[in-house]
């Protein structure tokens, strides 16, 4: 199933869709601050920037001008892999990538296009990566960049729970059965 997440540098911005947050680890100071963007999120994706992990939770590693450098993500993939950190991702573009790629990267790809593609060519489609940000602030009108996920066991989302489940389930089945028997 193809999630949609959004990634900003402002994540208390009022007016966010609660889809799925990704936001910098260096602007989630405390668990309290993390526990209320999950709550408003349900799930908050942590990039390290190379600003700093107050909270060492940051499953991404932004690989891109400004940020940290190829010659990082080894370092901070032993790091964050020894902590117990899971989902352990690169973030870069498509002409970084590769470079990753030579560094002898097997984990999560995040690729940044950034031009409303959402196929990075060379990798066959519906696999790897695991998300793709190729939504602009201007393509979605608020402070945010967009990406597809595609890796249903990257950040997974919880099973859905709550007394409508079972009704939403059965009506879900039933619509399935009436589609077959016109098919």
């Amino acid at each position: 199933m193809t999630r949609y997440m959004i990634d900003t540098d402002t994540p208390y911005a009022a007016g966010l869709p609660p889809d799925m947050l990704a936001t910098y680890a260096d602007l989630v100071k405390t668990n309290v601050v993390l526990t209320q963007l999950e709550a408003k999120h349900g799930i908050v994706v942590l990039i390290d920037r190379g600003h700093g992990d107050p909270l060492g939770k940051a499953s991404v590693i932004d690989v891109e001008r400004g940020a940290r450098g190829v010659s990082d993500v080894r370092p901070w993939y032993n790091h964050q892999h020894a902590a117990g950190v899971r989902y352990l991702t690169v973030y870069a573009n498509r002409t970084t990538m590769p470079q990753i790629d030579a560094a002898g990267w097997t984990g999560y790809r995040w690729y940044a296009t950034l031009d409303g593609t959402a196929h990075i060519p060379g990798r066959p489609a519906g696999f790897a990566p695991a998300a793709i940000q190729c939504f602009t602030e201007a393509m979605l009108g608020y402070h945010a960049d967009g990406s597809l996920v595609f890796e249903d066991n990257w950040h997974p989302a919880p099973p859905p729970s709550g007394a409508w489940v079972k009704p939403a389930s059965a009506l879900a089945d039933q619509l399935a059965q009436t589609l077959r028997n016109h098919l």
